[in-house]
Formats: structure tokens, C-alpha cells, sequence
């Protein structure tokens, strides 16, 4: 994952830690739903 990409940091509400980067996009993914 490349949670030091600005675009990726940008979604995490702008958290610069990739460790804190990882946990917002890891809980994004636990909670996508599709055609919901």
C-alpha cells in the first residue's frame, strides 16, 4: 500500500503517519459494501 502517497494521505483526513494512514484505510476497506 502506498500510504505515502499524498492522494492516499488525503483520504486518511490528511494524517501524515503511515501507520495511522494504513489503520483508515484498512477500516475504509473492512467497511465497503457494494450495491448497497
Amino acid at each position: 500500500m502506498r500510504v505515502t502517497e499524498p492522494a492516499v494521505q488525503k483520504f486518511a483526513g490528511g494524517e501524515k503517519d503511515p501507520v495511522k494512514v494504513m489503520g483508515v484505510v484498512r477500516a475504509a476497506k473492512d467497511n465497503f459494501v457494494i450495491g448497497k
